[in-house]
């Protein structure tokens, strides 16, 4: 099956969502990194915002305001892809179900996480957790 078919199949309720790390190979796997070229582009961090943020994580000196910055302006980058790009949101958001994937470690400090549960679960869709072990590189 693929990504267009998963698009076709018969809606029951809300867009389902789950989040996990790269290397999930379930047919409702989104690919939301900056290098995806993907549909799922339009959810990436820019890399103005991205580098900074990867650089102080693999330096080990991110801080809680660090990450407040960090969610704050991924917040801003998201409701102007929103307008710049509102019928590629509706399609996800018409799908059943959605696994958004990045490569980040810490699912509590990924841009996974911000759009599933601070952006999908105001526009009517519903988080259902992380995946485990999808990492299989």
């Amino acid at each position: 099956m693929t990504p267009a078919d998963f698009d076709k199949l018969e809606k029951k309720g809300p867009l389902r969502v789950y989040t996990a790390r790269m290397g999930y190979k379930g047919e409702d796997a989104v690919d939301i990194t900056r290098s995806s070229g993907t549909v799922g582009q339009i959810f990436a961090p820019t890399w103005t915002l991205l580098k900074p943020f990867l650089e102080k994580r693999t330096a080990d000196v991110l801080t809680d305001a660090d990450w407040e910055r960090y969610t704050a302006l991924y917040l801003e980058e998201m409701r102007a892809s929103y307008r710049a790009y509102r019928g590629k949101w509706d399609a996800i958001l018409a799908r059943p179900q959605a696994t958004f994937l990045c490569f980040c470690v810490n699912e509590k400090q990924c841009h996974r996480r911000i759009l599933s549960c601070e952006i999908l679960t105001k526009l009517g869709a519903v988080y259902l957790g992380e995946r485990q072990g999808a990492l299989r590189l």
